[in-house]
């Protein structure tokens, strides 16, 4: 029998720390992985004509696997991501008066390497941090996990994330192991809205119950 090993992913105030601490074109690209759950190969196939500014969009068309550009594999692949205004200023900053070309480039010009950025720059960041070490597909995780929390809808979810369907997106939810929301959930459908609102007696102002 084979043991499961379970996904890692970041919670919000985990991605503000790395996001925070990381330098260069490594904060933004940190950033887009969190705001977007974009594949790194995605991440790393983006061309700066993929990013439509005015219309806070990302357009995904392509990857990279083994330093060369490849297409998704499935039409959910192909889909345009809506980001916030956060993401699109620091977009606007990093890619200043660029053209075409790359979004994020080596220092040689190439498609950023995923095992580089993983070993050379996010381990290091997390070890600083005090974080347990994960990989760059953890913050895909993160995302989804912040699109359930948020109650976005099933067909943006699909769509921004590039799954097939939302079953897909389950196992990538972490909601549920965060002590935060359970309570904050909990909060909002307990008793006390039941004692609260409901019935012919029903106290708008305060509910006590009796206990014999």
């Amino acid at each position: 029998m084979s043991l499961q090993i379970a996904q890692r992913y970041f919670t919000e105030e985990q991605l503000k720390g790395i996001i925070d601490s990381a330098q260069g074109q490594y904060r933004v690209l940190f950033a887009l992985l969190a705001g977007t759950g974009m594949r790194i190969g995605e991440a790393a196939g983006l061309h700066v004509d993929d990013v439509e500014l005015e219309e806070r969009v990302i357009r995904v068309r392509r990857g990279i696997f083994n330093g060369e550009e490849i297409t998704p594999k499935t039409e959910a692949g192909f889909r345009d991501v809506d980001i916030d205004q956060t993401l699109t200023e620091m977009l606007r900053a990093f890619i200043g008066d660029r053209k075409s070309g790359l979004l994020f480039r080596s220092q040689a010009g190439t498609p950023l390497a995923h095992g580089n950025i993983r070993k050379r720059v996010l381990y290091p960041l997390l070890d600083k941090l005090c974080i347990k070490r994960a990989g760059l597909h953890a913050f895909r995780h993160s995302r989804v996990t912040m699109l359930r929390k948020a109650g976005t809808p099933a067909d943006l979810q699909t769509k921004w994330i590039g799954h097939s369907s939302l079953k897909t997106g389950d196992r990538y939810n972490h909601a549920n192991e965060e002590l935060e929301y359970r309570q904050r959930i909990a909060s909002s459908v307990g008793i006390d809205r039941v004692l609260r609102t409901n019935g012919p007696n029903a106290d708008t102002q305060s509910a006590t119950l009796s206990v014999p």
